[in-house]
């Protein structure tokens, strides 16, 4: 069965780590510095050599890997410098996730390429969508309505063929169809657009939605929504739990911001629909 857990290339925490239910992350949360102040007026973009530069005060920004922060796209560009105008009087990282995607895809998705496209398919051996619950009944259907279409889709388009399990026995999927995910992941040759991909599998734990997201064929809205389908469930039948919503809230806005970086990169992605 899946889990949503510590990002093993970028670092990003997820429900079962945050700091409220991990005494260690909330001693290590006390311990952090304050956030740095906004050092800059001005934040813009340039374009030259058919890439597009991060432009503070002016003068051209790089990662904390000390590497030019040149996308291939002005849109792409233009996300990250609003996320740098939108900063108050401190620079809060949290709320820059595309920011930390192009930092991550420059400094260490370049250089690792193939370990990522690695991760990323490594999904596919327990992707979300084949594992269903037996009962209850509502929940059982609810699944099926919303991850068997995406699943057909793979298997309609892309040659995907996965068994599905029900409960958390583990399910081996076939080797080929590993194997073709791997090479769909690979033909995703610009390593921003890779980082978006991994945080979007990663935050749902299914590569089969992101597959389906970056083709066009459902909105980040609705992949979304499908990675959540067990969490609403829940809490539709037990009540919201505010920390939890929160959370969603949080996940939600990653989530959604690579998606909007993928179609910067003019991959066909819907945002909603």
């Amino acid at each position: 069965m899946p889990m949503k857990t510590k990002d093993p290339i970028f670092g990003s925490w997820f429900a079962d780590e945050t700091p409220a239910r991990n005494p260690m992350k909330l001693a290590q949360s006390a311990m952090r510095p304050p956030l740095p102040k906004r050092f800059y007026q001005t934040a813009s973009a340039l374009a030259e050599s058919s890439r597009f530069y991060l432009l503070l005060d002016g003068r051209k920004s790089h990662t904390p890997g000390r590497n030019p922060i040149a996308l291939t796209s002005e849109a792409a560009a233009n996300l990250i410098v609003a996320e740098w105008r939108s900063q108050k009087e401190v620079i809060d990282p949290a709320e820059m996730h595309a920011t930390r995607m192009v930092n991550a895809g420059i400094d260490r998705v370049a250089a690792k390429r193939p370990e990522v496209v690695q991760e990323i398919a490594r999904y596919g051996k327990s992707d979300l969508l084949c594992y269903r619950a037996d009962t209850p009944d509502r929940l059982v259907e609810l699944q099926r309505l919303a991850w068997d279409p995406p699943l057909a889709w793979a298997r309609r388009e892309l040659g995907l063929k996965l068994d599905l399990a029900e409960g958390v026995m583990f399910q081996q999927q076939p080797e080929e169809t590993l194997a073709e995910i791997e090479r769909r992941i690979f033909e995703i040759t610009d390593p921003v657009a890779l980082a978006a991909m991994h945080t979007i599998t990663s935050l749902s734990g299914s590569v089969i939605l992101g597959l389906a997201l970056c083709h066009g064929w459902m909105s980040a809205e609705a992949a979304f929504n499908a990675s959540e389908l067990e969490a609403d469930f829940t809490a539709e039948v037990w009540g919201i739990d505010l920390e939890a919503a929160a959370h969603r809230v949080r996940r939600k806005a990653e989530f959604m911001t690579a998606a909007a970086l993928l179609q910067a990169l003019q991959y066909p992605v819907e945002l909603s629909g």
